[in-house]
């Protein structure tokens, strides 16, 4: 299947159009004589890519899948309706596309209830994909036997180009030195000093919703954006020794640049699934804006870590930082040249804080549509926190909150 899956994808099927359409040109030369070669491959083009999904789409999950046997949407049920209806069958950048009247990830609650019974779904959507539904299956994959399964490699090609060879991308004995060399980062003494500063943070963020739902009369809060805030805040301060304060509204070249190449939107999403699906070579070949503006993006970030990471080394040689990150510890570590630190500091601030923000983003969702769970939360942080918390410097903050059964619970 290795082979069919070359000879009939995406990239295959545009190198075959450009081919069929010269010997046609030379075969039938008086027909097409009478229009444009251009057109001649345009029409060829479509002929395959139509060709390519009928056999994906319609052939593949039923004949020729090694996962045709798992339960999951069959192709029979395909239909413009069933995509609006039941969009967990596809992959998460063309169900963005779809649906819009509800997070994408109630899709998959709905897929679950669908298929209570099973510990695999599959999700055939132009390629072989499996659903997990079995936590114990879950923690073996991405935690007792990790590096025995590899991200795909279109997948790790396209985010190279943006977190280059960051945790995230690396596989096997290099992932092993990268995370060995950042777990003294994450020790629990360090996360520990961090405590007030992150309850800092969700004060400024509290005041900043408040302000927000005054001046807009609503009772509706749109959390995501606020949450990508606090923690690019948090995470800045923690990973760089930065301080973005994107809460507070404070300009920041870096989390400027970081929201523009972050943001969703429609045409960044068919971006990202034509990078996948052709690969990105192929895509930047395109004469499309947004290949200027993802260049641009790139390119800048990649300037500002470079001066960041120069100005932080000064200082540690002067004696003149004192304050414990992900950054200084990299520096000190003399383990990284200066583009595996700015890598692991991309992929950190990237994926770090976007993961985090969806994190407290659904929490504080599944907080509304639960207030019963909400109230009982609110009760056991109230009796366990001091009145004058905020005056009280000698507070242990991090053992108070270790020792909240519900808290940890939800969280």
């Amino acid at each position: 299947m290795a082979v069919v899956s070359k000879l009939l994808g995406f990239p295959s099927l545009t190198l075959a159009a450009v081919v069929e359409s010269v010997f046609a040109i030379k075969l039938f030369p008086n027909y097409y004589s009478t229009q444009s070669h251009l057109a001649a491959v345009a029409t060829i083009l479509l002929v395959n890519y139509a060709f390519g999904i009928v056999f994906w789409v319609l052939l593949y999950p039923v004949l020729f899948s090694p996962l045709r046997q798992i339960p999951g949407p069959k192709a029979s049920e395909i239909s413009f309706l069933f995509f609006r209806r039941n969009s967990a069958y596809l992959s998460p950048a063309y169900r963005a596309l779809i649906v819009k009247d509800k997070p994408a990830g109630d899709l998959f609650l709905e897929l679950a209830k669908q298929y209570p019974e099973e510990d695999l779904i599959t999700l055939n959507s132009f390629r072989d994909q499996i659903c997990i539904m079995n936590p114990q299956l879950l923690a073996d994959l991405l935690v007792y036997n990790c590096y025995n399964f590899a991200k795909p490699k279109r997948i790790s090609s396209f985010l190279r180009h943006i977190l280059g060879d960051g945790l995230i991308i690396v596989e096997g004995d290099q992932h092993k030195f990268l995370r060995r060399n950042m777990m003294p980062a994450f020790h629990f003494r360090h996360i520990k000093e961090l405590y007030p500063m992150m309850w800092a943070k969700g004060e400024m963020l509290v005041k900043a919703l408040n302000q927000d739902m005054a001046a807009s009369r609503s009772s509706v809060v749109e959390l995501n954006g606020w949450a990508t805030k606090v923690t690019l805040d948090i995470i800045g301060i923690a990973g760089l020794g930065h301080k973005f304060d994107a809460v507070e509204k404070r300009k920041d070249a870096l989390a400027d640049i970081y929201e523009q190449l972050l943001e969703p939107g429609r045409e960044k999403l068919i971006f990202a699934m034509l990078s996948l699906a052709i690969g990105l070579p192929i895509v930047r070949l395109i004469p499309w804006k947004i290949n200027g503006l993802f260049k641009y993006l790139t390119r800048s970030l990649n300037e500002l870590y470079f001066s960041m990471l120069k100005e932080k080394k000064t200082a540690i040689m002067e004696k003149e930082d004192n304050h414990f990150d992900v950054l200084s510890l990299l520096i000190k570590s003399n383990n990284f040249s200066d583009e595996a630190i700015k890598d692991q500091l991309l992929t950190l601030l990237a994926a770090g804080h976007e993961t985090t923000a969806s994190s407290l983003t659904w929490a504080c969702y599944l907080l509304t549509k639960h207030p019963e769970i909400q109230a009982k939360l609110r009760e056991e942080i109230r009796e366990a926190l001091p009145e004058d918390l905020n005056n009280d410097r000698a507070v242990d903050l991090a053992g108070i909150l270790e020792q909240l059964p519900y808290l940890n619970g939800i969280m």
